[in-house]
Parts: C-alpha cells; sequence; structure tokens
C-alpha cells in the first residue's frame, strides 16, 4: 500500500513529505506541523514484546525512547498483507561519535541507566521471544551481538585455515584463552540471579541507535534485538567495538557503565574473560561475508593487526574490581 495512503486512513494524517533512510525501511515522515519515523517490518517481528518491553522500562523510570503513535482504532501499529507497520515520535538531535571519548563515555553511562529499568521480575517470559536463559549455560552458548561463541570459535579455525595470517591466528588463540578462563560458577550464578528478575537486553547498542537531542537528552532507538538475556551482554558488545586497538577506551567505558550501575563482582569476572574475545575481528569479517565482499590477505592484515596487539591482551589482563572506583 501507498504509504501516504496508509497514514491517512489508520492515523488520520495528511503527509507533506516522506523520506526513506538509507538502505532500512525506515522514512521520516512530515506532516504540516509535525514530524514522525515510520518503520516498515517485512520479517517476522515480536511486535508485542516490543509494547511490553517499552511498557515496562517507562514503568520503571526509562523514558527516553521515541513513543508508538496509535492508530485512530486505538491500535500500537498496522499489520497489512504480511507486513507490520510502526508509527513513533520523530527524535531531533546528532548521532553521537564514539571516537569522542565523552560521548562515548556517556553512552556507556546512559546504558547503565536503560540496563536499570530492564527487568521484569513480575512477569512471565513471553513466549515466541528470543530467550538466552533457555540456552545451555555454557561458554559456548553465550551469545554477544548476534554472535555464539562457539561459531565466532569455528569460524575464526575455517577463517585462520583460508588464509593463515598471524591476526586470525592470535585472534584464535585469544578465544581460546577467553574460553580456559571463563568463570562458569560464577556465570552459572549469574544467570540464575537475572533469571529471576526477567532482564532484557537492547541487542545492539551502538552509536546508530542513540540521538543527543540539542536540550542535552540522550534516546535510545531500534530495539528490534531485545530480547531475555544476561544484561551485561549488551556492556560487552559496545567495549567489543569500541574499547580500541589496544583497548586504550576499555576502563573509561567500564568506570562510566559502574557509576551508574555498579557491577557486581560475579558480573565483572563474567566480562573481564569475555573481554579476550575477539568480538571486533569477527565482526568485521563477518560482515564483509555477509555482503559479499571478497576478503583478501593483505586486507586482514592491514586491518586487523592493531587489533591482535599486546597492548590490548595485556590491559585486559592487569584489569581488576577495584580500578572501576
Amino acid at each position: 500500500m501507498d504509504i501516504s495512503k496508509l497514514l491517512l486512513k489508520k492515523y488520520g494524517l495528511r503527509t507533506s513529505f516522506i523520506k526513506k533512510l538509507g538502505h532500512r525501511k525506515v522514512y521520516m515522515v512530515g506532516t504540516a506541523d509535525k514530524t514522525y519515523a515510520f518503520k516498515v517490518y517485512d520479517w517476522p517481528v515480536a511486535i508485542d514484546f516490543h509494547i511490553s518491553l517499552l511498557n515496562q522500562i517507562d514503568k520503571n523510570g526509562f523514558r527516553q525512547f521515541p513513543k508508538m503513535i496509535s492508530t485512530l482504532d486505538g491500535s500500537s501499529y498496522v499489520e497489512m498483507q504480511g507486513l507490520t507497520y510502526v508509527l513513533s515520535e520523530w527524535i531531533e538531535g546528532i548521532q553521537p561519535s564514539f571516537s569522542n571519548l565523552e560521548h562515548l563515555k556517556t553512552a556507556s553511562a546512559f546504558l547503565a541507566f536503560f540496563h536499570c529499568a530492564a527487568k521484569a521480575p513480575n512477569q512471565e517470559p513471553m513466549k515466541n521471544v528470543p530467550n538466552t536463559f533457555l540456552y545451555p549455560t555454557t561458554f559456548n552458548d553465550i551469545k554477544v551481538g548476534g554472535y555464539k561463541m562457539k561459531v565466532v570459535k569455528n569460524r575464526l579455525k575455517e577463517w585462520g585455515q583460508q588464509f593463515g595470517t598471524d591476526p586470525l591466528k592470535i585472534a584464535l588463540e585469544r578465544m581460546e584463552y577467553a574460553e580456559r578462563l571463563f568463570p562458569i560458577d560464577s556465570y552459572k550464578e549469574l544467570v540464575k540471579t537475572e533469571r529471576k528478575e526477567n532482564t532484557f537486553i537492547h541487542g545492539d547498542y551502538n552509536y546508530s541507535n542513540l540521538v543527543f537531542s540539542p536540550e542535552g537528552k540522550v534516546y535510545l532507538l531500534d530495539f528490534d534485538g531485545s530480547h531475555y538475556c544476561v544484561r551485561i551482554i549488551d556492556l560487552l558488545f559496545l567495549c567489543h567495538l569500541h574499547m580500541g586497538k589496544n583497548a586504550e577506551m576499555l576502563l573509561e567505558i567500564l568506570k562510566s557503565y559502574h557509576q551508574v550501575r555498579p557491577l557486581s563482582l560475579i558480573e565483572f569476572e563474567v566480562v573481564k574473560s569475555l573481554l579476550f574475545v575477539p568480538g571486533k575481528i569477527y565482526r568485521d569479517i563477518n560482515i564483509r561475508t555477509h555482503l559479499n565482499i571478497p576478503i583478501h590477505r593483505d586486507w586482514l592484515i592491514r586491518n586487523l593487526t592493531g587489533y591482535s596487539s599486546t597492548e590490548s591482551f595485556d590491559t585486559i589482563k592487569r584489569l581488576s574490581y577495584s580500578d572501576l572506583v
């Protein structure tokens, strides 16, 4: 259906412009006096879980996210011809740059603020929603930013055999070190605690899903990847991608988070062990593979050597719980 006709029929909005944003099916929609975000889902989406999640974090005091706009008949979304449509507030502002340390620290603190609200202890987990609490409680089944540990390990082995570069060899060694170091008993205890609280994560916490408003507020967007999970997985994802080639940003990320939502010693032990996982290396290669972009040995050496530095390994190894204070 034509978007302008749908918005008029279902929401009573007469549009003055509709602008597609990037490659995603997200649109900026303007009327005579207001701007909205309009998203089209052409894949199965747990929209009722999204609504429940947003209601829960709002109830828990976290309100810095775009509010859904109801249809004329009071529904939170539209389903039509196998597609799901959602209209929400447009949040004006800028996308942060994580090469800016202050932006990164603000984002880490804001993640902690979100995590304080990311729990629903008095509700039963919704069915047909991804739930990592149902996975086996093992190192191999931990999932960070969409990738399971066993998949990372297996693919690093495959790529190492294929390309034979030092960065991939070192990455696999780091992966194996993380697995040996992983505190399985602490992790099981953490899973038990988080499961009682019915906690959930954002699932794709990155600069692309944050807006810094002109009023100085931070807003969190796009909860499509949210699911029931141990909350520190969001923090690990942020660290993997943005702690720097020599882990020079790592302590600032952890301290900024800890000041808002203090990590328990158990959480710290789990985080520290999983920091050795070469998430940045895996993700960079996986994205190129997914987009069918050729991977050459020279590209691997040029782009990944820095992430296998001894400095980053030593920085993580020296990290202690007392450093967070």
